[in-house]
């Protein structure tokens, strides 16, 4: 009788642990999300913006006044990698 139960205690762990394996074999192992926009413009002139980091107050939000409370308090930023894409 005890032997009996151990066995099915034994059984049902390993079925439980294949049940776990299966189902964390379905969940991605990395997620990359993005945000991307569309702009309607010419590649060059768009890229001399985003290039010059001295012009970005002409376009980025961060930058842009119109409330009367800060968005940020100091902006720090490091470009990595440059590419047109």
């Amino acid at each position: 009788m005890v032997f009996r139960l151990f066995k099915l205690l034994i059984i049902s762990l390993v079925i439980i642990f294949l049940i776990a394996t299966g189902f964390s074999l379905m969940i991605p192992s990395h997620i990359r999300i993005s945000k991307a926009i569309n702009i309607h413009g010419q590649v060059d002139s768009i890229l001399s913006l985003v290039a010059d980091k001295d012009r970005w107050p002409e376009w980025h939000p961060a930058y842009l006044p119109g409330d009367s409370t800060p968005r940020f308090e100091e902006i720090h930023s490091t470009i990595q990698s440059r590419s047109d894409s």
